[in-house]
């Protein structure tokens, strides 16, 4: 497609030069004859060379033109889909703030920092009973630097299921990527899996 383009660019500068050549050579309306070469063109192309002249410049014209589109619609269609418009760039940028604020947790996070669980979830939640629930859900570490995922207090989904959603309610989302746990077990795999722990 490339070289199409070039080849076509070529023909319209060769185009280009015929048409400002026909239109030096063409004998002045008035009769003056003020064209490229001195005197009057009739001498050098005939008696009928005016309209000639005339005629080769409307044809080379009529092919300047047409070179032109088809040039237009071939670089249209080459481009097409490789420009970003100015948009195009604000849509992805709404899309993005969007994604972050409605960023919702599908698992839960497996250790929290105490400054994190206090702040961003203890603080946010409004109802005690949910408060008392996810203070069962996540219990501080010994080190008292963060809070761990209670794998037992979430081992059946619906506790997992409430749990994310108290946290998914107050807005709670972390960058880091979760952590796996055991919550994820159907009731009838976290029997089999106390029974193998005993």
């Amino acid at each position: 497609m490339n070289t199409l383009l070039i080849v076509l660019s070529v023909f319209v500068l060769i185009d280009a030069l015929l048409i400002i050549g026909s239109i030096l050579l063409q004998e002045d309306k008035s009769g003056g004859g003020l064209g490229i070469i001195g005197g009057s063109s009739q001498s050098f192309f005939g008696s009928n060379s005016g309209s000639m002249l005339s005629k080769i410049t409307t044809v080379l014209v009529t092919i300047f033109i047409l070179l032109i589109v088809v040039m237009g619609v071939i670089s249209s269609s080459f481009t097409k889909g490789s420009s970003i418009s100015a948009q195009d760039i604000e849509n992805e940028n709404i899309a993005q703030k969007y994604a972050v604020k409605n960023r919702v947790l599908t698992e839960l996070p497996g250790k929290i920092t105490e400054s994190d669980f206090q702040k961003n979830i203890l603080d946010k939640i409004s109802d005690e009973a949910d408060k008392t629930f996810i203070g069962e859900v996540y219990t501080k570490a010994q080190q008292n630097k963060y809070y761990e995922l209670n794998e037992k207090a979430v081992k059946n989904k619906d506790a997992k299921i409430r749990a994310l959603t108290i946290l998914n309610g107050i807005g709670y989302s972390l960058e880091a990527a979760p952590v796996e746990v055991n919550s994820v077990l159907t009731n009838d795999d976290t029997d089999a899996a106390d029974t193998t722990n005993d």
